[in-house]
């Protein structure tokens, strides 16, 4: 084994929410023979990445939700996860109350990745938004009074969808008043949205990332490819960062390698650029 390439989906593997280049898909199959394991990272739901990576036929592990589920691909056996505790709940509905938005509860790859969310906290054109993101993502989104009433004793993730300026403010105080890792990044569905995340605080793309490697791999080498501020916890892991050019400045500035675009399939010059270092 040669070492670890992990990679973040939209954004790097992908122009599209639904698409991705056969080119990238033969690349990631040469990188498996040529003794790479492959890891993929993504903030997705299980059903929704795997929309994408079905069509890679190799053995790979698949990080769902910034980490907090690994699942053995593919097989689609859970093997690691950090969920958040429903004690939490109370606190977080305290916390963002003075805000006019709400979150949703993602249930994970172990509950059909059913998504949770209280219509009532939200506008109608918040409603609308929510309706064609969740059929632009295929997720299953339940209506449901309280959140106190779901079986569930933990979850993967909580998600709030908005404006910049509101999703950066909720998340810096849901950080502050819970300690949830919950990264803000740009909407994959609307540029004009932003997406903010929250998770158990040891469930992030570096905690995955590193997992993986000190299991299999030891002191091989660890390549990095993303282009959003979730994947920064991986390039603080990484022996070597691929960031997209597409990505942020403020990550661009510390990258070993800027990749082409994904419009570009530049995650292949950009691995290559990487494993010839």
């Amino acid at each position: 084994m040669k070492g670890l390439i992990a990679s973040d989906i939209d954004g790097t593997l992908t122009d599209g929410i639904h698409e991705i280049s056969p080119h990238v898909v033969q690349y990631f199959e040469w990188l498996h023979k040529q003794g790479w394991m492959i890891l993929f990272v993504t903030g997705r739901t299980f059903q929704f990445g795997y929309s994408i990576l079905h069509r890679f036929t190799f053995p790979y592990y698949f990080a769902v939700q910034n980490g907090a589920m690994l699942i053995k691909m593919p097989e689609k056996k859970m093997v690691h996860k950090q969920n958040l505790s429903q004690d939490i709940l109370t606190s977080l509905d305290n916390t963002v109350k003075k805000y006019k938005i709400d979150y949703a509860i993602y249930t994970g790859f172990e509950n059909q990745d059913i998504v949770y969310f209280r219509p009532k906290n939200y506008t109608e054109p918040q409603l609308n938004y929510l309706k064609e993101r969740a059929i632009a993502f295929k997720e299953n989104w339940q209506p449901i009074e309280s959140y106190h009433s779901l079986k569930l004793l933990d979850f993967p993730s909580i998600k709030f969808i908005g404006e910049k300026p509101t999703i950066e403010q909720v998340a810096e105080d849901v950080q502050k008043n819970l300690s949830i890792y919950i990264p803000v990044i740009k909407d994959p569905f609307s540029p004009l949205k932003f997406v903010a995340q929250g998770t158990n605080p040891k469930a992030n793309k570096g905690d995955i990332v590193q997992y993986v490697h000190d299991k299999h791999l030891k002191s091989l080498p660890i390549i990095v490819a993303g282009d959003d501020y979730n994947d920064e916890p991986m390039f603080n892991v990484a022996t070597t960062k691929v960031v997209m050019a597409t990505a942020p400045e403020n990550l661009k500035k510390n990258a070993d390698i800027i990749a082409p675009s994904a419009k570009d399939n530049g995650i292949i010059e950009g691995l290559n650029q990487a494993i010839r270092r």
